[in-house]
């Protein structure tokens, strides 16, 4: 019996398209198929049974693709901040999801928006977004690391080393039985801490006391918390954040900057604080990009909004850590218990 080769007729709804028979192709315009298109197959088989198939197409639009980057995050325990992923992405019509993500992780599916909360230590852990829409799909990974406080508990003596100062020749940091280090600041030597676990921009704390009260007031500064701090021949750059008296008894927290040759300051902001010597305070001080942020707080009282604010030209890298400046050739005594170093929140 001879095998019977069915009978295909084709059919369609506009003219704007056309059909090469021969290599079984269709080629039509993008405006035909973003209005729609319709085909009618009628098949005839070999018992002559005529069956007829309906086929639509449309243009789905143009498949998303990467257009960007995200940077990896790093965020302390805790810490909150949101990421807006769709700029990163081309394409009409988008629908976000998230392929990969640790807990505390969560993306909006209309607009995008990835929102972290910190709730644990992670390593470079991916968060992959997707990005979809009817003609395909796109997506970027980026990373989180979050971390926890890092600290030096001056408990121990072998912490001593983990502070040094920077360029300086004020005398060493010394254990004290008590629990914690002391360092007595002799003559005018300036003292510009180099902590070795700063890990620059981020909220510092350190929990310390110093002690001065019989000796004469001026606008030198007793103790100060450095950042940014570098030298480049005679020429100082940085940020402190400090403590003093003046000689009509006021009690100031202040934000200063070198601004010039030879160790030339100037003065971005100050307050009265009314602190109190050989008291222990926590001075919090929190430097991102151009702002800087200082407060000063006992050490078991809750912290309170920041006392003084300034916006500083000073952003090139350099050490950060504890120190002060003696006055009038006196020696003022530091005393630390802690320093603490947090990523900032976002």
């Amino acid at each position: 019996m001879n095998a019977v080769t069915p009978k295909l007729s084709i059919s369609y709804d506009t003219g704007d398209v056309a059909y090469d028979p021969v290599e079984q192709e269709f080629t039509l315009s993008t405006e035909v198929l973003t209005s729609g298109f319709e085909v009618a197959l009628e098949v005839t088989d070999a018992d002559q049974a005529t069956n007829v198939y309906l086929l639509s197409a449309r243009l789905l639009g143009t498949r998303p693709s990467v257009v960007g980057s995200i940077a990896n995050l790093k965020l302390g325990k805790g810490g909150r901040t949101a990421v807006a992923t769709a700029p990163v992405f081309s394409g009409r019509d988008l629908t976000y999801s998230l392929v990969a993500a640790p807990v505390g992780v969560s993306i909006d599916a209309a607009t995008g928006l990835v929102t972290i909360v910190a709730t644990a230590e992670l390593s470079a852990a991916p968060i992959t977004v997707k990005a979809r829409n009817a003609a395909g799909a796109a997506t970027l990974t980026f990373s989180l690391t979050v971390v926890g406080v890092i600290a030096t508990d001056f408990t121990s003596a072998t912490a001593l080393s983990d502070v040094s100062f920077l360029r300086t020749l004020a005398p060493s940091w010394t254990h004290d039985a008590g629990g914690f280090a002391r360092l007595v600041l002799t003559g005018n030597s300036r003292a510009h801490g180099d902590w070795v676990k700063a890990a620059g921009d981020g909220l510092y704390r350190v929990l310390a006391r110093w002690s001065g009260a019989t000796l004469t007031p001026s606008v030198d500064r007793r103790f100060c918390f450095s950042a940014r701090v570098g030298r480049i021949g005679n020429d100082w750059t940085g940020i402190r954040v400090e403590t003093f008296a003046t000689t009509a008894g006021d009690r100031r927290l202040h934000i200063r900057e070198y601004s010039g040759a030879s160790g030339a300051t100037k003065s971005l902001a100050t307050v009265n604080v009314g602190w109190d010597y050989d008291t222990w305070y926590w001075l919090d001080v929190e430097i991102s990009g151009t702002s800087v942020k200082g407060r000063l707080y006992p050490e078991n009282g809750a912290a309170p909004g920041w006392q003084v604010v300034a916006t500083t030209s000073v952003t090139a890298a350099g050490a950060f850590g504890p120190g002060g400046f003696p006055a009038l050739e006196q020696s003022p005594t530091i005393d630390i218990k802690r320093l603490e170093y947090h990523p900032l929140a976002a």
